[in-house]
């Protein structure tokens, strides 16, 4: 027997409640010629025992139990050593994925000999609610040059004027990724313990490679948000985390378009970030002295110093300005405004 046509990889970590409803939407795609590697990444509860549990059910599942726990990229890679298929892809174990989501997007990459194939994702929380984020309505193809220069910069952030962030998603568990371009470029996610988004990063490593991708208009991943649980977290290192993500990505950057776009994520992030503080469970002073503190860091002189503000939809525009300005009293008052009225 063949090697299999798609390796899926499961990082798993404490997921106990949800494993089998991600399992279960994998072992029953229409496309059978898979293989299902779980990596167990030394989980604390009960998720080692389904993972066995399963691979007693179904031979095309493997599973590999980690002696110490290292995240999400580095699960990831050790499931990248470990796969044997044509294309991979990935899932996160308290996700799921649609029935024909693998027999669809297989079918795609051998029409156009793709060596990626892109779709979008919805999220879901704990009361059904669906929402729908950015993604392109209509397939497009990307050949030859065209991976790069419109392909790349639309991965890493949109272009100033437009109001989404982000137009297509950067998740890996969307894709497919043609497995000898991972193997002969050695690519390999880093921890997001030391760079968070580490899945665009491997989409920059991987992406220069590619002489064809497509990017399909279906949405077939799941991804499950508990949203009470991230808003009782307060992270107060996420801005220092954002900008150790931006002076990675701007050590990649290969053109002026490119810094532009990452540029945007590090403007995005924050406005996000600062959205996210008004909702956390702490006194308004240690809010607003977040806010201070973010809104009187150096580096937004050199972001204004390049990005074309002038273009940027009003709303980013005008937070973007109180921020670069160091209004951070008048920034809080104006989100706090704005996530009232959400």
């Amino acid at each position: 027997m063949g090697n299999p046509k798609i390796s899926v990889i499961v990082p798993v970590y404490k997921v106990e409640n949800y494993i089998d409803r991600c399992i279960d939407s994998i072992v029953n795609q229409t496309f059978e010629d898979i293989e299902i590697i779980l990596v167990d990444d030394k989980s604390p509860d009960g998720s080692p025992q389904k993972c066995d549990e399963w691979a007693k059910r179904d031979s095309r599942i493997k599973v590999i139990h980690k002696s110490t726990n290292e995240g999400l990229g580095f699960a990831r890679n050790t499931g990248l050593q470990n796969a044997t298929g044509e294309y991979v892809t990935f899932i996160d174990s308290d996700d799921w994925i649609d029935l024909n989501m693998y027999a669809d997007l297989y079918a795609l990459c051998l029409q156009h000999n793709a060596d990626i194939v892109y779709s979008g994702l919805k999220r879901i929380d704990d009361s059904g609610n669906i929402s729908f984020l950015p993604h392109p309505k209509e397939q497009s193809i990307y050949q030859g040059s065209d991976v790069q220069t419109v392909l790349l910069p639309n991965i890493i952030a949109s272009e100033p004027h437009i109001k989404e962030d982000r137009l297509i998603q950067v998740s890996v568990d969307t894709c497919l990724f043609r497995k000898s371009i991972i193997d002969s470029w050695n690519i390999r996610f880093h921890s997001e313990r030391e760079i968070i988004s580490e899945d665009l990063f491997f989409h920059i490593d991987y992406l220069p490679h590619v002489c064809s991708a497509i990017v399909s208009p279906k949405l077939y991943y799941f991804y499950y948000y508990n949203e009470q649980s991230l808003s009782s977290v307060v992270r107060t290192d996420r801005f220092e985390k954002y900008k150790v993500l931006h002076a990675e990505l701007t050590k990649k950057s290969t053109s002026a378009q490119m810094q532009q776009r990452i540029d945007r994520i590090l403007i995005g992030y924050t406005r996000s970030y600062l959205k996210r503080i008004i909702d956390y469970p702490i006194p308004n002073k240690s809010k607003f002295q977040m806010f201070s503190t973010i809104c009187n860091d150096s580096i937004w002189d050199s972001v204004s110093a390049r990005y074309p503000v002038n273009d940027m939809f009003f709303i980013h525009k005008l937070v973007y300005r109180l921020i670069s300005k160091k209004r951070s009293r008048v920034l809080f008052i104006l989100l706090n405004i704005l996530c009232k009225l959400r």
